[in-house]
């Protein structure tokens, strides 16, 4: 029998990463541009256009917050919809699990732009960083935990034709060296 320890569970995963909420910066910019032409911008002003100056700025600003809310919700909405999506697929009751050695480990190249893949006992499994599908989604490259000849114990489901990894269990290794 293995020594088995949960490495990997997707419901520990972040929900929310943390570069969604750059996009709130331009949004606190936008909102400055307005704010700034509201109160205390030159209301008489007039750019090469014609245009009011001041007016045009506050349009700007506006619609400049408005475009960054919207990138950032797209990317929190994402999110929580394929954590929800892992939620329900995992509680279906249709999860498989499998164990042993990863076999025909492929890594994902320092460049990317390829994804990483592997076999346990013959079921293929294959996922790359970033992916908006649920589940475990992080190459080797990128602090990965999977990686060529390793035992693990894996619970998926075929999901869109792809099995979704769930769980990872590897085996506990004692540390080595000598106390000082």
């Amino acid at each position: 029998m293995q020594n088995l320890h949960t490495v990997y569970d997707f419901h520990n995963e972040r929900l929310i990463p943390y570069f969604a909420w750059f996009p709130l910066l331009f949004v606190i910019i936008g909102l400055a541009v307005f704010l700034y032409n509201a109160f205390f911008a030159d209301r008489e002003s007039v750019n090469s256009w014609g245009i009011n100056s001041r007016k045009f700025n506050m349009f700007f600003g506006l619609g400049f917050a408005l475009f960054a809310l919207s990138l950032s919700r797209m990317v929190i909405v994402s999110k929580l919809d394929a954590q929800n999506i892992a939620e329900y697929l995992f509680n279906s009751g249709k999860c498989k699990t499998i164990q042993g050695i990863v076999k025909d480990f492929h890594p994902m190249p320092a460049g990317g732009h390829d994804t990483e893949h592997f076999t346990v006992n013959g079921v293929y499994f294959e996922y790359y960083d970033n992916s908006p599908d649920p589940g475990y989604n992080t190459a080797q490259i990128n602090g990965g935990i999977i990686k060529g000849n390793m035992y693990v114990k894996l619970t998926y489901l075929n999901y869109n034709d792809r099995n979704v990894i769930f769980t990872v269990e590897t085996e506990k290794t004692e540390p080595t060296g000598s106390p000082n």
